[in-house]
C-alpha cells in the first residue's frame, strides 16, 4: 500500500481541491467535517422482513477512490494510515462485503497474505483482519482466478438480489466501477462515498458515467490529512 501518490498520477495543491469541492457544491471548513444539506431517511428497511411480508434488502454503501481528473484507479490513491482506517471501520459496520471480479482479484491477492506480513503498518493489518472476517460476495459471470475461503460467487444483478434478500444492516462495495455502475441504473445503491484524491491522473475510468442511471446528492464532506476528501452522497430522488 502506498502512503504517497502513485506513479503515474501527479500531485495538486489545495487550490485544486477547493475547486473542485465548489463544483460539488460542499464547503471547505478549516477542518473536520461539515454537513452539507440534511439526508433524507432512506425509504426502504434495511435488511430483514418488511411489514408486508417481503424479504427486504440490506443498505448498499459504495466507496470508491476518484482523482481530481475524474478517473478511478487502485493505483491512484493517497493511502496513507487514516485511509486505511476509514476503510477499515466502514468493512466493519457492514454484514458483508461485495466486490467485482476485477477489485475481488486484487484484494484476493495481497488481503489474504498480508495476514501474516510483520512488515506492514498497524493499520493495513488490521484492514486485512476485518476484510478477511467479513463474508465476501463477488459478482461475476466466471469464477475468479483467485480463491478467497468465505467468498461466495454470484452471476448478475438477479442472483445478487436473491443472495442479498435479508441480509441485515449494510452491505459494502469497495471499488469496483463496473459493478457501481450497474448498480446505479438499477437504482441499488443508497450511499456512495466519493475519496477525492488529491491526485490528477488518466487511466481508469471516469467517475461520471457511472451514476448516468441514478442522481446522487452530496450531504456531507470530510477533508483528510492527506488532502484526501471524502464526499458521502445519497439518491437525489
Amino acid at each position: 500500500m502506498r502512503a504517497s501518490p502513485a506513479q503515474g498520477a501527479a500531485p495538486c495543491r489545495r487550490h485544486d481541491c477547493l475547486h473542485i469541492l465548489a463544483a460539488c457544491r460542499a464547503v471547505w471548513p478549516a477542518g473536520g467535517a461539515v454537513t452539507v444539506s440534511t439526508a433524507r431517511p432512506l425509504d426502504r428497511p434495511a435488511g430483514g422482513v418488511s411489514s408486508d411480508g417481503v424479504r427486504a434488502m440490506p443498505r448498499i454503501i459504495c466507496s470508491i477512490n476518484a482523482t481530481l481528473s475524474g478517473t478511478c484507479h487502485h493505483g491512484d490513491v493517497v493511502a496513507d494510515a487514516e485511509h486505511h482506517r476509514y476503510a477499515a471501520a466502514l468493512a466493519r459496520s457492514a454484514a458483508a462485503l461485495l466486490l467485482g471480479r476485477a477489485t475481488y482479484e486484487l484484494f484476493a491477492a495481497f488481503w489474504p497474505r498480508a495476514l501474516h506480513r510483520r512488515d506492514l503498518p498497524a493499520e493495513v493489518l488490521e484492514l486485512a483482519r476485518v476484510l478477511d472476517a467479513k463474508p465476501r460476495i463477488v459478482v461475476s459471470g466466471r469464477e475468479p482466478a483467485t480463491a478467497w475461503p468465505g467468498t461466495t460467487r454470484v452471476a448478475g444483478l438477479e442472483a445478487l438480489r436473491a443472495t442479498l434478500a435479508g441480509i441485515g444492516g449494510s452491505v459494502v462495495l469497495f471499488g469496483s466501477p463496473g459493478l457501481a455502475a450497474s448498480l446505479a441504473a438499477a437504482g441499488m445503491l443508497d450511499e456512495v462515498h466519493i475519496l477525492l484524491q488529491p491526485l490528477f491522473a488518466t487511466r481508469g475510468p471516469r467517475l461520471p458515467p457511472l451514476w448516468a442511471g441514478q442522481a446522487f446528492r452530496t450531504v456531507s464532506a470530510e477533508r483528510f490529512g492527506s488532502g484526501v476528501v471524502l464526499l458521502r452522497c445519497r439518491p437525489a430522488g
